[in-house]
Formats: structure tokens, C-alpha cells, sequence
């Protein structure tokens, strides 16, 4: 996969689009990063939701035993955290990606409208 992505970079202006697999036809670097960026957002939003539902689980299997409880407030509020962490570092990357070259990595039109 890696070496696609790095032919893809390499030789896109010489011999056109490529298709680097899930990610569809790129023939743009600048599109490639985009997508995996954007992929990588949904990949650990996915992630964030499974951490609450597990959490949840271990909040409602509890059944009055203080150290399970505690285990699922800690892992909701672990996910919660994370996903923060991850929507700043992503703003902070597509802030400082547009100020330098103009055009933003990241698609958040979901987030900012």
C-alpha cells in the first residue's frame, strides 16, 4: 500500500491518474492527503463511539460494584478526551496547512458549516 502511495506521488504528473485501491483514483498528492486525513477522522470516530458503548456496558453491568463503575465513567470519559484531542490537533493542522499554501487538508464542512 505505501509503495502505491508513493508512485502514486511520484509519477501522477507523468503518466496520469492512479488508483491507489480504497481510496479511490488520485491523481493529485494534495487529494491523497486530504482523503487520508479525512479517513483517518473517521477511523477514530468509529473508535470514540465503540470506547462509549464499552463504557457503558461496564456502567450498566456494574451491578453496585464500585471498582466496574469507576472502570466505565473512566473509559467514557477517555473517549471523550480523545475525541477532543483529535478534533484540535485536526483544526490546528488544517489552520496551519491553509495559512502556509492557501488550500485547507482536511473536509470539515460536517463539523464547520
Amino acid at each position: 500500500m505505501i509503495k502505491r502511495i508513493f508512485h502514486a506521488i511520484k509519477f501522477s504528473s507523468l503518466i496520469g491518474p492512479i488508483d491507489p485501491g480504497p481510496l479511490g483514483t488520485v491523481s493529485d498528492p494534495n487529494l491523497l492527503v486530504k482523503r487520508l486525513a479525512t479517513s483517518a477522522f473517521a477511523i477514530a470516530s468509529v473508535a470514540t463511539t465503540a470506547m462509549i458503548i464499552v463504557g457503558g456496558y461496564l456502567i450498566t453491568t456494574a451491578q453496585g460494584d464500585a471498582q466496574k463503575l469507576e472502570k466505565g465513567i473512566g473509559t467514557i470519559r477517555d473517549a471523550a478526551i480523545g475525541l477532543v484531542v483529535i478534533l484540535l490537533a485536526g483544526l490546528i493542522i488544517n489552520f496551519m496547512v491553509k495559512t502556509i499554501t492557501g488550500a485547507g487538508v482536511l473536509d470539515l464542512g460536517v463539523l464547520l458549516p
